[in-house]
């Protein structure tokens, strides 16, 4: 056997630490891809304002609910908080593909890249219901809470609160009502504040997107938002309505995957249904065709595009 010198072991050593990085961060990319869109935003140019309601209906490839911000026409950096609560639903398992579903509140994403959310995560793997509880801040990936063990039917209760303005730091919270479990912690994060969200959400798995589970319907209660001094209900607030539809047009047209209801008269609460039963049986592009002209409530078809984000250091307060 030929002698190997202390150069070629040390250039094996670094090859094999740099192989089990690798696979580590391959790993731990497989775990937590599905959660949600690291490196996608929802860049719009909004021009579909109801002047009755001050409301937009949009649709949306993988966002289901309601997204709120100081002017949807200019949005100021001034959203400093969201909270909700909603119960787990139960997840219809699948033995022919995998599918998923996430539930969460967040901050930043609408109009730009950054993206601050927590949440809950209703899939089927395997055939298998799997639930799971996590935060995210984009363009990290999600990190499951593993002390909060969430079932069908719990009841959370969820927060992202500015918690210092000069240091950009923010705390995320989420406590499990049923069992008494809870998470907080505060992380430095250039969040744009530009936007709030209480969204039911197909995530990516790259290239594509994953198929909806069906979670029958899930309803968000308490929803307020801080914007700028005020702390109100979603309908105090110029409001996006998304529905979410298919990205696949077919010979009718695209798919209508979920039904988003209106607000609660305080405007505090609205139900998501992914049921095919709750679905209306009609074309998208008759209703909101490609052409889009003066119409108030017109609403244009937008696929998020990749974008590429520089990394960005996050700090952790422990």
């Amino acid at each position: 056997m030929p002698k190997i010198d202390s150069k070629a072991k040390a250039t094996i050593a670094i090859t094999l630490i740099i192989a089990a990085a690798i696979g580590a961060n391959c790993i731990q990319a497989q775990r937590t891809v599905a959660r949600t869109t690291p490196y996608l935003f929802k860049a719009r140019a909004l021009n579909a304002v109801s002047t009755i309601t001050g409301q937009v209906a949009e649709n949306d490839t993988n966002w289901a609910g309601y997204i709120i911000a100081s002017n949807l026409q200019n949005p100021q950096p001034t959203v400093a908080g969201v909270s909700a609560s909603w119960t787990v639903p139960s997840v219809s398992p699948s033995n022919q593909t995998e599918v998923f579903s996430a539930i969460w509140i967040g901050i930043g994403g609408f109009f730009d890249n950054t993206l601050i959310q927590v949440g809950t995560e209703q899939d089927s793997i395997g055939g298998q219901p799997d639930y799971s509880a996590w935060y995210e801040l984009l363009p990290q990936f999600a990190i499951t809470i593993h002390t909060i063990t969430i079932s069908p039917g719990d009841q959370m209760n969820a927060s992202i609160q500015l918690a210092n303005s000069f240091t950009g730091a923010w705390s995320i919270y989420l406590k499990d009502l049923t069992t008494n479990q809870t998470f907080q912690n505060y992380f430095i994060y250039p969040a744009s504040q530009l936007s709030a969200e209480w969204v039911v959400e197909r995530p990516l798995v790259p290239p594509r997107l994953t198929v909806l589970a069906n979670i029958g319907s899930v309803t968000f209660t308490n929803c307020s938002a801080l914007v700028g001094t005020q702390s109100s209900s979603i309908s105090t607030f110029p409001t996006v309505q998304s529905i979410m539809y298919d990205s696949v047009k077919n010979a009718t047209g695209i798919t209508q995957l979920t039904a988003v209801s209106d607000l609660s008269p305080d405007g505090s609460s609205f139900t998501v249904e992914t049921s095919p039963s709750a679905i209306p049986e009609m074309s998208a592009w008759a209703i909101f065709p490609l052409t889009i002209g003066t119409s108030l409530l017109a609403v244009a078809l937008k696929k998020r595009q990749p974008k590429k984000k520089e990394e960005t250091s996050i700090d952790f307060i422990e």
